[in-house]
């Protein structure tokens, strides 16, 4: 959409128009015709919010000629300053702005008299309603009409959201600060009459006895000579205050107060310093140079004058702050007076001076005191006055910022007038109180009597059940009740007649029509002056979202269940007997009853029985996980075994187990078919050590040809430099190469006896495939599981803050348990997914240039609130002289996070932690430790402490969570941005981990 520069030019000419109230209803006029116009609207109504927001006023109207005498002619009554009763559902539920194709569509709650009137006239074919909000705060509506059928609705929404809401805030705001000064100015002038009339009678009353009583007549008049005295300053602080407050320039208040103070405290000099940063100040307004030259910290007495103390000094060498300044300074600056200018955004001191040793006294004081009010409120208003053009002049850049701005103001005054009403409200009597907690609850409260009908009820009630509370009084509560609850409603009712206590029990309740809703009812008898029952008071709460969230749970653990019943690999749980607890799924035969409570040794050939139980003893006495290849049921696998800690050891142990009797069958006939390598259906070759090729078989030709190479002439090259580089290695290196469209294995196994090197190739096409089907289910199967983790730990999140309500300390531990068990299984499958990718080799890092010192400290943060319950002192110490780095980002703060969080885990309470940084002198890496004084890794534990779902017995026995993935990730990160990552640990004493990143460059 491209913005009207020249309409919205025009609007803000008519927004500085506003400088009074006479203006308001031209103003309201002029915005509605303009944005009418830009918009092709032959019809305009503006209505307005008014009596706490719960009526509605038309306050503007555009019209084509004559066609208001024609429309008030039909409704009988003018529409200007016309007004109707609007709702909560009007203002709120519905959408900010409306668009009808009809005036029988217009079903907003503008009366259909008037809506009936201007379609007939109009001919309306389109109609649009705006509501107008700043916040969320209601401040009315905005009706279009047209005869078009294709108007500019999203210039027009744009204009009133952007443009006319912000003229009417304006437009309150100032009407509500010329109330504000209004009444100011009538209280002042009503204490200067009562002042004047104290005096007037004071005077006659020394007329009157002055022949007999001269001595009380000189008393009188002294006190005459006073009040009069303190008139002439009251009128001084006025005409100051006058001069302060419409200013929107801060420097110039600033000096305006130097000069309206000095006709009043009759100082010699003065200045004013603002608080720059933290205990440092600078000058910003003085009547003299001289000060220009000092240098301002706070200590003690100025922290006292910044909490609002007005103090003077008799002597300014005898204060701290002043002994730091130039001994001219302090020479012509003998006695001083520190006024507080403190407003919400700024801290600034004001300070006179004087060249006479204890020339400020009381009176002084009590001037600044008076004088300091006036000039905070100016200053305050000053900054509002800034704030509001500020946001005018960037309304276009900067709409989000300023709403915010206007919104904590609003808050502001929100507080302030919710203090006033609580101070007001402290007088009234106890039932006005008891009254206000009725009707401010959270919850729906209901009065019953005795034969169970509703006496009173309060708001929340009425919106619980979606009716007005007239309608909800003199109902029967079973009539609300669902009928399957009626029964325990009436036992727990009839328990309080006689004298029990009713328990909170659970009820169904039905809304105004008919839906179903769970609350929690807890009730109560009430009883008179004399303990006689008079009525029943009932606390309802809505538990619906509880109830979502509880399903919500439910939902998880089934998806987390479907995850294990659709893995392609076997996991069971067994005891340490070796009995099976549970299995994800099994064959036809045999069937799930014949395996739940069997034992393993059933299932594995006899001659694996030792293989077997020697491992599954180590795991519980070692809880380290166990990899071992086996048979069971006639086919081949690879076998995890992962110990279960409980609180003191290993409880059991799960097995994951992939069937890899496929893979078996094809090592076994490679090794067949490498003895007749002309009849291998898999690739096999041999090269001299300069690359000649003396041997191809036949399945070698889809890889010749690539490479363009027969028998008797040489590799390519770049095969034959990876050839040498793999034979060179410890172990044999598989080597991928894709063939049109397939996919090759190779691996270069030297034979050095005879100096040559044998090629194996073979066909993992289809494996690849197999990784990234795995791959693809083990993400969606995450996806699964992850999108009813959100509203759980999101709803549980609001719970815990009580956003609904209050909850007790059961339902709070209840609430804690879920969301912290939702947090665990949120971060197990985000472990699981990185283990997954690295193992299919689908991990990519994002690598970019970015600053070491910034993701360190995200990382410090992320586990500072941990650190802080254990008192566990966190250190960060990162070197200057470390430049920006190419790497992945978000990957190195993981690595820096699974390492603090662990130091965090095995810390003990008041405990130390550091993360340290710099460059290596010798090669120019980056150096990091991650330090901690905790208890320490067995040395035996060391060499398997990267490894994939370890867990250290340590670890176990004192029961700290995890999954064992962590370091495994932190390895592989480390690894993919080309550095290393060691630790070095003593019992006792803490580990160290320890990681070295190269500087240059690196390729993504």
């Amino acid at each position: 959409m491209q913005f009207p520069l020249e309409v919205i030019a025009k609007i803000n000419e008519i927004i500085s128009d506003i400088v009074d109230e006479d203006a308001h209803s031209v103003v309201r006029q002029r915005l509605l015709e303009t944005i009418a116009q830009a918009v092709g609207f032959e019809f305009a109504m503006l209505s307005e919010t008014f009596r706490d927001g719960n009526q509605m006023k038309v306050t503007a109207i555009y019209e084509e000629t004559k066609l208001m005498p024609a429309v008030e002619k039909i409704l009988g009554f003018p529409l200007i300053g016309y007004h109707f009763e609007i709702d909560a559902d009007y203002r709120f539920s519905a959408p900010p702005a409306e668009v009808f194709t009809h005036i029988s569509d217009y079903h907003t709650q503008i009366p259909k008299r008037i809506g009936s009137s201007i379609g007939k006239i109009l001919n309306i074919k389109r109609i649009v309603l705006v509501r107008q909000y700043t916040g969320d705060q209601y401040l009315g509506a905005v009706t279009f009409a047209t005869k078009e059928t294709d108007p500019k609705i999203d210039l027009l929404t744009y204009l009133c959201n952007n443009h006319l809401v912000y003229a009417l805030r304006l437009i309150r705001e100032q009407a509500k600060q010329a109330r504000q000064r209004e009444n100011h100015t009538r209280e002042l002038e009503k204490r200067i009459n009562e002042r004047t009339d104290a005096l007037k009678t004071a005077h006659q009353q020394v007329v009157v006895s002055q022949e007999i009583l001269s001595e009380s007549y000189i008393d009188l008049e002294q006190t005459r000579q006073v009040a009069e005295a303190r008139l002439q300053e009251t009128e001084m602080l006025l005409n100051g205050l006058k001069e302060l407050t419409d200013s929107s320039d801060i420097d110039g208040v600033f000096t305006s107060m130097l000069y309206a103070l000095q006709a009043i405290l009759g100082y010699e000099d003065a200045f004013i310093l603002n608080e720059k940063s933290t205990d440092i100040f600078e000058l910003i307004s003085t009547t003299s140079s001289k000060f220009e030259r000092g240098k301002w910290y706070a200590n003690q007495f100025f922290k006292r004058i910044l909490s609002g103390k007005i103090l003077a000094a008799f002597n300014t060498m005898q204060i701290s702050e002043w002994q730091e300044q130039d001994s001219d300074i302090c020479a012509q600056a003998v006695s001083a007076l520190h006024i507080p200018l403190v407003t919400q955004n700024s801290k600034a001191i004001l300070i006179c001076t004087h060249s006479v040793k204890g020339f400020f006294t009381r009176k002084h004081i009590e001037l600044a005191e008076r004088f300091s009010i006036l000039a905070i409120q100016a200053l305050s208003k000053s900054e509002l006055y800034i704030a509001l053009e500020h946001e005018r002049d960037q309304l276009e850049s900067t709409v989000g910022s300023r709403t915010a701005e206007l919104v904590e103001v609003n808050q502001t005054l929100e507080e302030e007038n919710a203090e006033r009403r609580l101070a007001e409200e402290t007088a009234l009597e106890s039932e006005k109180r008891y009254r206000s907690l009725f009707e401010r609850t959270h919850d729906a409260v209901f009065f019953l009597s005795l034969d169970d009908i509703c006496l009173e009820a309060n708001q929340q009630a009425a919106d619980m059940l979606d009716y007005k509370i007239k309608e909800v009084i003199g109902k029967n509560i079973y009539d609300i009740v669902a009928s399957h609850y009626h029964e325990t409603t009436r036992k727990n009712f009839k328990s309080l007649l006689s004298g029990d206590i009713s328990p909170i029990f659970p009820c169904v309740f039905y809304k105004k029509d008919g839906t179903e809703f769970p609350v929690e009812i807890n009730a109560a008898m009430v009883y008179d002056s004399e303990g006689q029952p008079i009525h029943i008071q009932s606390v309802v709460r809505d538990i619906t979202e509880r109830t979502k969230a509880k399903d919500a749970l439910q939902e998880a653990e089934q998806k987390l269940r479907s995850l294990f019943d659709n893995s392609p690999d076997f996991i069971l749980l067994l005891d340490q007997a070796g009995n099976i607890q549970f299995v994800n799924h099994v064959e036809e035969s045999p069937s799930p009853e014949e395996v739940i409570g069997a034992h393993v040794y059933n299932f594995i050939p006899a001659e694996q029985h030792d293989l077997y139980r020697e491992n599954l003893e180590k795991t519980f006495l070692n809880n380290e996980v166990i990899t071992i290849e086996h048979q069971a049921l006639e086919r081949w696998y690879i076998s995890r075994f992962v110990p279960i800690a409980g609180d003191e050891a290993v409880t059991s142990v799960m097995v994951i187990a992939s069937d890899i009797t496929e893979r078996k069958q094809t090592e076994e006939e490679i090794a067949i078919l490498a003895k007749f390598p002309a009849e291998n259906p898999n690739p096999i070759l041999r090269v001299t050590h300069t690359g000649e090729i003396i041997y191809a078989n036949p399945s070698s030709a889809p890889l010749l040809s690539v490479w363009n190479s027969n028998p008797g002439q040489k590799l390519p090259d770049y095969v034959f430099e990876r050839c040498l580089d793999d034979s060179k290695q410890p172990k044999i290196i598989l080597t991928e190469f894709e063939v049109e469209n397939q996919i090759f294995a190779l691996s270069f196994v030297p034979i050095k006896e005879m100096g040559y090197i044998n090629i194996y190739g073979r066909n993992i096409t289809a494996e690849k495939e197999s990784d990234r089907i795995k791959a693809d289910f083990v993400a969606s199967v995450s996806h699964e599981l992850r999108t009813p983790l959100a509203p759980i730990l999101g709803w549980s999140e609001i719970l815990l803050d009580e956003a609904p309500g209050e909850i007790n300390e059961e339902q709070r531990e209840f609430l804690q348990a879920i969301y912290d068990g939702g947090i665990h299984l949120q971060q197990i499958v985000y472990d699981l997914l990185d283990a997954t990718s690295m193992e299919a080799g689908s991990f990519r890092l994002e690598m970019e240039e970015f600053g070491f010192q910034d993701v360190a400290q995200k990382s410090v943060k992320f586990v500072l609130s941990e650190a802080d319950k254990k008192q566990i002192s966190l250190k960060l110490a990162i070197s200057p002289k470390i430049p920006k780095i190419q790497a992945d980002p978000k990957r190195i703060e993981q690595v820096f996070v699974n390492l603090l969080s662990n130091a965090v885990k095995f810390t003990s309470e008041n405990g130390e932690i550091s993360l340290r940084a710099d460059i290596c002198q010798e090669d120019g890496w980056v150096e990091i430790s991650v330090q901690d004084s905790g208890m320490g890794i067995p040395e035996d534990a060391l060499s398997k402490i990267f490894d994939r779902f370890y867990r250290s017995e340590d670890a176990v026995s004192a029961n700290i969570q995890g999954t064992g993935l962590g370091l495994y990730i932190s390895k592989k990160i480390i690894k993919g941005h080309g550095g290393t990552i060691d630790v070095r640990s003593t019992i006792g004493k803490g580990s160290v981990f320890e990681i070295r990143l190269p500087v240059e460059k690196l390729e993504a």
